[in-house]
């Protein structure tokens, strides 16, 4: 499990997403009548955090890092306490599996996504949405680590943090960065 664990089981309510989300509940609704024809055997929600989307299928499952919220907002519901890069879901036993503005939080995405490929059966689908608005240092959390335990290059950027958070300098290296990386 991640080392920003304790930092997902704090008693704060902000940590834990938004209320009801209409627009995402009624798309997935759509998916699973349109494109698996209700024939579904889980629909798992990465993240969920206070579980908005809960009632989208009488087969949700919702998966989060903190046992706090799970046990706060999904009483009743189906749950799992759990890193989102390594489930402890069978291979090929999930039909929908899903994400909103999660995938930006978790340190090596690429691993969640392998996980995802696992855990879907053939002609699943998976729904990601991410805000990719996160910064680097929050999705592999640094803040929450002793900064003794830093390696030499994660130290210098938690020292150069009021320089990387300016406007001008996200302008003036950040966006050409991007904008070059699309290019290729």
């Amino acid at each position: 499990m991640r080392q920003n664990v304790l930092f997902y089981n704090a008693n704060d309510e902000k940590r834990y997403g938004r209320g009801k989300l209409p627009f995402y509940e009624q798309f997935l609704k759509e998916i699973i009548q349109t494109y698996l024809e209700n024939k579904v055997s889980f629909v798992v929600e990465l993240g969920c955090g206070k579980g908005a989307l809960q009632h989208c299928h009488s087969r949700y499952v919702g998966i989060d890092l903190s046992h706090f919220a799970l046990k706060k907002f999904l009483k009743g519901k189906r749950c799992i306490q759990a890193d989102a890069e390594e489930m402890p879901l069978k291979n090929n036993s999930v039909t929908l599996a899903f994400e909103i503005a999660t995938l930006e939080h978790i340190p090596r995405p690429e691993r969640c996504l392998v996980e995802i490929d696992r855990i879907l059966q053939p002609r699943g689908i998976a729904v990601l949405a991410p805000t990719w608005f996160c910064r680097p240092w929050i999705a592999r959390g640094l803040l929450l680590k002793r900064f003794k335990e830093l390696s030499w290059k994660d130290k210098f950027i938690i020292l150069t943090l009021p320089i990387r958070t300016c406007l001008l300098f996200r302008a003036a290296f950040i966006l050409p960065q991007r904008f070059i990386r699309e290019l290729f």
